[in-house]
Formats: structure tokens, C-alpha cells, sequence
């Protein structure tokens, strides 16, 4: 455990320290706070449509309006696909640096097993996520503030906004341990994640002959299990779909690393 809060603190101080992380942040706030702003004025200006043509008819307005559907869901839809952009910038540098700089063959010779060299350079970048997107909860506060909010679908939303965020940070460590350059295994972590993203919209297009498969792309893509939980409804299966993943990807950059060992 020593080990792995030494190697989390290391990376932390090179994440804090690096011009890259402060623009990963800023444009995902930048981005992210775009998307709240344009649901919430749509919502405002339709509130007060509703409330001229409609002052009859309270429940209407109860059913209509709904501040979690209006902006929350479309909010953390977008926000998903943001990270799915950014964290492969994120993760690009955990092993590739190592590689380019000539320190792995250093860290191979440490008394740190690969377990915990893998596992304190993903919860580094977990942490990372984490903060990203506990900074956008100033959103649902400030909608709480002028309306009336449920914050019981919110925590399903957020928790599978950050597990996807945390699949998408498994994709981006394993990319690193595969390459020596950063823009590769950004690349490799970008376009696994994208082809997991759209690998849905494929089935659509099959016939019911091919319904097994579509459901299998379905299962294995993102959105498959993105679009139900961000609606605050949040299944056992999506559950284990998430950490499965994230458990797959982190064994399989084990075996690449102890593979390296090995040379």
C-alpha cells in the first residue's frame, strides 16, 4: 500500500505540475459550462412560455418540466463525450514517458511489483477525473438554487459519468504501455474509445438474422450503458460491465509491463 501512495503522489506532483493538465481543465470547464448554459436558457425560456399559456394547469407544467431531464442528462451526455477527447491527453504520458525519458528499466529494478506500478498510475489519473468532474456539480447546486431540483437520480448520473470516465482512463493506460511516444498511445486510447462510442450505431443498421451480434455490440459499447444511467437509472449489469472493463484493461497493461520485465 506504501508503495502505491508513493507512486499516486509522484504522479499527482508531475500532473499538477504540467502546462498540459491546466489546459485539459480549462477547456473541459470552458466546454462543459457551453453545454450547461445552452439547456438551461432553453429550459428558462420554456418555463416561462408554460407559465404564460399554461397558468391553468399546474400538473402539466409537473410532467413537463423537469429540471434532471432538461439539462442534467443532455449536460452529462455531452460532458461524456469531452472526456472521451481528453483523458486519452490525460493518460498518454504514464508509461510512454517512462519509456522515452529511460526510466522504466529504473522502475523495473525498484522494489515495486507491476501491480502496484499499474494500479498508483490509474488511481492517479481516477483522482484526476474525479476532480475534473466534481467541479461541475456547481451546476445541479446553481439549479437548485432558482428551482426546484431531485438530486436522488443525480448521484446514478454522475456515478456513471465518472465510471465511463473511468473506462475511458483504463483504454488510456494500457494505450501508454504500449507505445514510447505520447501522441501514439494518445491516439491508440482516443481511437479505442471512439470505435467502443459508435460500435452501437453499427448495430442499428443489422437485421433481426444478426440480433445476437447487435446485442453484443450494444452491451460492449458506452452509450449502451451511458444514456439509462445518466437518466438516474443505474442497473447491476451496467455495474458490472464498468468494473469488468476497467478490471480487463488493467490486466492486460499488467502483462504488458511484466512482459517488459521479462527483456
Amino acid at each position: 500500500m506504501k508503495n502505491i501512495l508513493a507512486i499516486i503522489h509522484k504522479e499527482l506532483y508531475s500532473f499538477f505540475f504540467s502546462p498540459v493538465m491546466w489546459v485539459i481543465f480549462a477547456v473541459f470547464l470552458f466546454l462543459s459550462g457551453i453545454m450547461f448554459y445552452g439547456p438551461t436558457m432553453t429550459f428558462a425560456k420554456t418555463y416561462d412560455a408554460y407559465l404564460q399559456h399554461a397558468a391553468n394547469n399546474p400538473s402539466k407544467l409537473a410532467i413537463t418540466l423537469n429540471l434532471n431531464a432538461s439539462v442534467i442528462v443532455p449536460l452529462l451526455g455531452n460532458m461524456s463525450v469531452i472526456l472521451l477527447f481528453a483523458l486519452p491527453l490525460l493518460t498518454m504520458r504514464l508509461f510512454a514517458e517512462e519509456h522515452s525519458n529511460g526510466t522504466m528499466e529504473l522502475l523495473m529494478t525498484r522494489p515495486v511489483s507491476v501491480f502496484q506500478l499499474v494500479i498508483g498510475k490509474y488511481l492517479s489519473v481516477l483522482f484526476i477525473l474525479a476532480l475534473m468532474i466534481g467541479l461541475t456539480l456547481i451546476y445541479p447546486l446553481l439549479l437548485s438554487i432558482y428551482g426546484t431540483f431531485d438530486f436522488t437520480p443525480l448521484i446514478s448520473a454522475y456515478l456513471t459519468t465518472f465510471l465511463t470516465g473511468a473506462c475511458f482512463l483504463a483504454v488510456g493506460v494500457f494505450s501508454s504501455s504500449l507505445s514510447e511516444s505520447q501522441l501514439i498511445a494518445a491516439f491508440i486510447g482516443f481511437g479505442t474509445n471512439l470505435v467502443l462510442w459508435i460500435i452501437s450505431w453499427v448495430s442499428i443498421s443489422f437485421s433481426d438474422d444478426w440480433q445476437i451480434l447487435s446485442r453484443i455490440f450494444d452491451f460492449i459499447s458506452f452509450p449502451g450503458h451511458l444514456h439509462e444511467g445518466i437518466k438516474g437509472v443505474m442497473s447491476s449489469v451496467d455495474l458490472i460491465y464498468y468494473f469488468s472493463f476497467i478490471t480487463f484493461l488493467l490486466f492486460l497493461t499488467n502483462k504488458v509491463i511484466h512482459s517488459l520485465r521479462w527483456r
